[in-house]
């Protein structure tokens, strides 16, 4: 009873603070805060349960303002959205316009890694290795490197290019990464230098595996 209280309580607040943005907006339409105004009644509408006027609110955002922070919230929260329902079609776009916009370098790699992990799910492989290749080449993008190259090092598989796919599940082997990261990138390693007959390295990884 307590949950459904508190529940009813903060859509009764988002609901609230929806109708006092929705007025601000029609009374000062122009004014120069009337964007950050758009993204917070979208937020108010989203977590009060209403994402059809969310919608609407971040997409009359994006297109009358387009760039800078507010936009790029918007961009994000419509492309999360779109992800966590396999809408990849509709995320990728909206992770790129993040990327393009984000106000800190690291949500700008956040931004490529999503949109890379969406085109790579519509089988999209050129524009997948271009969203992880501007992660890997970020020098804020530290934070989704290393899986920006483990999937590099899939997509190279995918293509039949060995070498390649090795070149990237090793460099992530002897990086300084998260030791869960690390132990999937040794065991891809493994197993694309099986493929090439390179068995020393193969049983080393495996070894360093078996020791982990």
């Amino acid at each position: 009873a307590r949950a459904s209280t508190d529940f009813q309580t903060r859509v009764a607040y988002y609901q609230r603070a929806a109708q006092i943005f929705a007025d601000y907006l029609t009374n000062f339409p122009n004014h120069p805060n009337a964007e950050m105004a758009w993204w917070y009644l979208g937020n108010s509408y989203y977590q009060s349960g209403n994402p059809h006027e969310a919608k609407r609110c971040f997409s009359t955002l994006i297109n009358r303002y387009g760039d800078g922070k507010w936009a790029a919230a918007a961009s994000y929260t419509m492309a999360a959205d779109h992800y966590n329902k396999a809408e990849y079609a509709f995320a990728a776009p909206m992770f790129e316009r993040y990327a393009r916009n984000a106000g800190k370098p690291t949500e700008r790699a956040r931004g490529h890694y999503y949109a890379g992990n969406s085109y790579r799910m519509l089988g999209r492989d050129r524009e997948a290795t271009r969203e992880y290749k501007a992660v890997v080449d970020d020098p804020a993008g530290t934070l989704f490197a290393a899986q920006s190259k483990i999937s590099l090092g899939h997509l190279a598989l995918d293509r039949g290019k060995l070498e390649d796919a090795l070149t990237w599940f090793e460099d992530v082997a002897n990086g300084n990464y998260a030791p869960k990261v690390t132990g999937e990138a040794m065991l891809q390693s493994a197993l694309t230098a099986t493929k090439l007959g390179r068995t020393d390295l193969a049983d080393q990884r495996l070894n360093q595996i078996m020791r982990t």
